[in-house]
């Protein structure tokens, strides 16, 4: 295949674990609606969880999945237009205030918190910090637009706030699959400001894995 070296030799990595199916580049992608009072957000990317957006990409119980890049942001997006938003990088007040009184500095909290990674009992990821997944580029947006998601003056690229992670992580569709993140607590006597007070939208936590799916390959041994 074409393209980076490094994804060149994930996807040998990928075939020797395959077998006889073919390993496709792809991602698999979860959306958590922020709440005021919640610290934690666990993803499963479980397919046989309910109400999955459109944008969201799970796990085939008979897949597995090689991740080798994680990217978390921030999604606003009006909710009867779905597949709009444009995952953010940073806390973009233009956008963020589309949602009503949300936040941006409190939004801050996502990219001072922690990842936990863990397949069933084996943990492989503990104290990762969000702040790797913080990218604020040169130009940011100063006014509304039309489309309160249109952040194309931000000069966001993909890419941006993904992180590579080494060694590789591997999801099997048979086994939970959990990525936990943990943010700080605000004093008792203060309400986190990061929900959406908009009916009309939803603020999200997404959390993205960019890598090769491999066929079947929930029923292979590495």
């Amino acid at each position: 295949m074409n393209g980076p070296s490094r994804d060149r030799a994930l996807y040998e990595k990928a075939k020797q674990m395959s077998k006889n199916a073919t390993p496709t580049m792809g991602f698999l992608r979860e959306e958590i609606v922020l709440a005021n009072n919640n610290n934690t957000y666990r993803f499963g990317f479980n397919e046989q969880r309910s109400g999955i957006r459109g944008s969201e990409k799970m796990l085939s119980i008979k897949d597995s999945f090689i991740a080798n890049r994680l990217q978390l942001g921030i999604l606003v997006e009006r909710k009867t237009k779905p597949g709009t938003g444009v995952i953010m990088t940073f806390p973009n007040p233009v956008v963020v205030a589309t949602a009503g009184t949300t936040s941006a500095t409190d939004l801050e909290v996502i990219f001072n918190g922690q990842l936990k990674a863990q397949i069933d009992q084996e943990v492989l990821m503990d104290g990762f910090s969000t702040r790797r997944f913080r990218f604020v580029p040169s130009t940011q947006q100063q006014t509304g637009a039309a489309n309160a998601n249109n952040i194309a003056l931000s000069e966001q690229r993909f890419g941006d706030g993904q992180v590579e992670v080494e060694p590789n992580i591997i999801l099997v569709g048979t086994k939970r699959n959990e990525f936990t993140i943990t943010l700080p607590q605000f004093d008792p006597s203060v309400t986190p400001n990061i929900a959406a007070t908009d009916a009309a939208f939803d603020v999200r936590l997404v959390l993205e894995l960019s890598g090769f799916h491999i066929p079947g390959g929930a029923a292979l041994t590495k």
